[in-house]
């Protein structure tokens, strides 16, 4: 059997990112290149739009927020689900309806939530952690081809994820608020 692999995502070959311009780019590249994408946002742990390609200006401050809160719920419906029995109050070493030490043992990464897909009227929203600070959104339209994209976008996370810390994010973010960059 032939597998055909699917095109390396834009923005991965050449240099690293090092202005606000040059992660415009390689977001746009993302939007455009990767079939199917509408357009793509990447917001800061707080709900603040830091780039957006392809959205139009009065919906990238409410997608940010927007983006940030699911991620955010999803990663307390992970944390509720991992176990279950939180809510109870305990009485004595297991508590009522806790089995012994259920919970205690309990990896951080079992209560994570890094990727969520939303139906909407325009097609499926795909939303991702890059860090534990910056999540990116992207809207699949109807007809595209969710897998492509949630791959090229894993592929743009693992390449560039590296580039947001702290300095570059507050960077971005100035940039945003000072309308130095109009996203």
């Amino acid at each position: 059997m032939t597998v055909n692999p699917l095109p390396p995502p834009p923005g991965l070959p050449g240099a690293d990112p090092s202005t606000t311009a040059d992660f415009q780019r390689l977001l746009e590249e993302f939007v455009h290149g990767a079939a199917g994408t509408g357009h793509a946002l990447l917001a800061s742990s707080d709900g603040l739009p830091l780039l957006a390609a392809g959205l139009p200006r009065p919906a990238i401050e409410p997608v940010a927020a927007l983006i940030t809160a699911m991620i955010s719920t999803g990663h307390r419906v992970a944390d509720l689900l991992a176990d279950p029995y939180q809510g109870a109050a305990p009485a004595g070493p297991a508590g009522p309806g806790r089995r012994p030490g259920h919970g205690a043992h309990r990896s951080a990464a079992a209560a994570s939530c890094d990727d969520l897909v939303i139906g909407c009227g325009a097609g499926r929203y795909l939303i991702m952690r890059v860090t534990p600070e910056v999540t990116m959104g992207a809207l699949v339209v109807r007809g595209g081809n969710l897998g492509h994209v949630a791959h090229a976008m894993s592929r743009f996370i693992a390449q560039h994820q590296r580039h947001f810390g702290d300095r570059v994010r507050l960077r971005l973010r100035e940039d945003i608020l000072s309308g130095t960059l109009a996203p």
